[in-house]
């Protein structure tokens, strides 16, 4: 599904006027519609719609008249000027119009449903006066907020707050879900986002410059990677593993785990004596090149890349100076990449030898690793990404956070399953396995991105059954054979 900008969805919306004289009124009135039938779906009780002085506004009053017309709850509406084209239609439907402040903040603390519709997703400024107040009193309130297209106050391109922001229980976006619902702080104020298709047509949204898009389960179901009636082990790829340090054999385990759970057809695990003791005590299906404390440079010298078809390097390697030669080695082969973790530290030194690589390179920073090797800047994130993407055609970025963010060649995928059950040690030592392993049937973006759904779905699965609290990297492992098991069975 893609996900807009402010300016691309005015582009839409113009494209639609012009293919199918598509007008605001019709637009005004589908999006009216779909939101009287969100609210009706909503326990009865007292509804509020705050309306703004614009098209979202507008938006509002149409739908309180047509919830009006239909139910028996109690109705108001509040405004800050009456000029309003669908002003005259709301009074004649007796829909009670409350423009005194005072009256106005009163029915906030009375209403059992609030409706934003107070600004559109095209904010370019600071919230003004009086709809800062509005905002004040209704995160003071313990309505039910529901936001029409983004909670009023968002800036719906990059996530960030116009001077004060709603916050809601679940946000109905508009055709098009906005970008900045996804980025944070957005993403912490939207409550559940749904879609509401209001019929603009697919033409429309195809003639878009829309670069980013939303990860969705059957787009995901089609990126896994395929199994094959006729095959081995070797048509599944073979990976080498470098990962692991004293004190660290955890990190290197789970990784090599996941790696193999995910269906890479072999797999070998490079490390010091302490570390392979491990894996060959707990995965017997691996190899293990076990090398000396300080000399893999040396071992690597007498590696011969070509006996396999992906690296993946860092969990768990630390961050000592031989991590910086094993890094280089491994940039200067012919084979696509995986880094994560220890592996990210010394990448900036290395960036030119990103973008020479002829192959892929897969790099997976949390916000701080990420900071280490590029600028970040919060409000341009997107832009950014794609940027540096534009700038390393080889690269695929996938940026961790709340919603990860995955960048190939100038094109953005959001991912948004996943919760705060994967804040815990190990959940990204298996995520780097399980993009280890999709990525080494598959070597492209999509298979990435799969591998990324597939880790965060898993902790929601783990959620539907058990506390958030309670999900061990290790029980991550398990459920992403269910979900595996779910997303290929038909």
């Amino acid at each position: 599904m893609k996900t807009v900008t402010a300016r691309q969805m005015r582009e839409i919306e113009s494209a639609e006027f012009d293919l199918h004289h598509f007008s605001d009124d019709v637009f005004i009135s589908a999006a009216a519609r779909k939101l009287k039938e969100s609210i009706n779906e909503l326990p009865q009780g007292k509804v509020l719609f705050l309306c703004g002085n614009n098209r979202n506004g507008d938006c509002g009053l149409l739908a309180a008249s047509l919830l009006l017309r239909d139910s028996d709850r109690k109705i108001q509406a509040a405004i800050s000027e009456n000029d309003s084209v669908y002003h005259e239609h709301a009074l004649g439907q007796n829909l009670e119009i409350l423009s005194v402040q005072r009256l106005v903040r009163q029915a906030v603390n009375d209403a059992d449903i609030i409706v934003d519709c107070i600004y559109g997703y095209d904010l370019d400024e600071e919230v003004s006066y009086p709809y800062s107040y509005w905002i004040e009193w209704v995160n003071s309130s313990k309505a039910h907020v529901v936001s029409l297209d983004v909670p009023s106050g968002l800036n719906s391109d990059n996530g960030s707050v116009m001077g004060s922001c709603i916050r809601a229980d679940e946000t109905l976006a508009i055709q098009l879900p906005k970008i900045g619902c996804y980025l944070y702080p957005g993403s912490s104020l939207c409550g559940k986002l749904s879609v509401a298709d209001i019929g603009i047509s697919s033409e429309a949204i195809s003639e878009s410059d829309c670069e980013c898009r939303i990860s969705t389960y059957e787009e995901m179901k089609t990126a896994l990677p395929s199994r094959f009636k006729h095959s081995h082990k070797g048509t599944y790829g073979k990976v080498l593993l470098i990962a692991g340090s004293q004190g660290k054999s955890g990190a290197c385990l789970l990784s090599a785990k996941a790696l193999m759970k995910c269906g890479a057809g072999l797999l070998t695990v490079m490390s010091v004596k302490d570390v392979t003791d491990v894996v060959k005590n707990n995965l017997f299906e691996a190899m293990t090149i076990t090398i000396e404390e300080g000399n893999a440079e040396g071992y690597l010298n007498g590696i011969d890349f070509n006996d396999y078809t992906l690296i993946v390097l860092g969990p768990g390697l630390g961050r000592g100076l031989q991590t910086e030669g094993i890094l280089k080695k491994v940039l200067n082969s012919d084979l696509p990449v995986v880094i994560d973790a220890d592996g990210l530290y010394y990448l900036k030194n290395n960036l030119e030898m990103v973008r020479n690589r002829k192959t892929l390179t897969v790099i997976t920073p949390h916000i701080v690793e990420y900071q280490r090797i590029f600028e970040y800047r919060e409000n341009t994130i997107i832009e950014d990404l794609k940027k540096i993407s534009l700038e390393y055609p080889g690269l695929i970025t996938v940026l961790k956070s709340e919603h990860t963010i995955i960048a190939h060649e100038g094109k953005i995928c959001i991912n948004v399953t996943g919760n705060n059950a994967l804040a815990k040690g190990g959940s990204g030592d298996v995520l780097c396995g399980v993009i280890g392993g999709l990525f080494a049937q598959r070597s492209d973006a999509a298979a990435v991105e799969a591998a990324v759904y597939v880790h965060s779905l898993a902790a929601d699965r783990w959620c539907e059954a058990h506390s958030s609290y309670s999900l061990l990297a290790s029980d991550l492992i398990e459920m992403i054979d269910e979900i595996l098991f779910e997303m290929t069975r038909g």
